[in-house]
């Protein structure tokens, strides 16, 4: 993400989904989306903070 851009509220909801269920794939079935789509925001989200969350 460049850095003028904001945190949406999916890469948050994406990224609790994986931290409550553990894993990419039992995330992306919780939130109805393709696994690729929650590891795609989540690194989103890392690269926003400049920090590794997983």
């Amino acid at each position: 993400m460049a850095p003028s851009s904001s945190i949406e509220l999916r890469h948050l909801r994406y990224f609790v989904a994986a931290a409550d269920h553990g894993s990419f794939r039992k995330a992306a079935t919780a939130v109805d989306v393709k696994e690729s789509a929650v590891s795609r925001r989540i690194r989103d989200l890392e690269d926003h903070l400049g920090a590794s969350l997983f």
